[in-house]
């Protein structure tokens, strides 16, 4: 939940930024470094949206992301 996006702009900045910081981390486990590959979609929120309407719309577009390849975000603006 990005609680703080008031535009669609800076909503789609955050994901870019959040998604790179994901991706160029080095995660070191036991079994050696991971790098960890990000790929979602994403939605954005008004007062009289219905979690569940949110979560199919996110939901599908992850796979239409994960169609696409690694390290994708899939959002599509909503009007304001």
């Amino acid at each position: 939940m990005l609680h703080f996006c008031e535009s669609n702009a800076a909503f789609a900045t955050t994901l870019e930024r959040l998604m790179t910081q994901i991706r160029t981390r080095e995660f070191i486990t036991p079994s050696g470094t991971l790098q960890i590959t990000v790929t979602y979609g994403a939605v954005r929120t008004h007062k009289n949206d219905e979690l569940q309407t949110l979560i199919d719309t996110a939901d599908r577009d992850m796979y239409v992301s994960k169609q696409q390849g690694r390290n994708r975000i899939i959002f599509q603006p909503r009007k304001t």
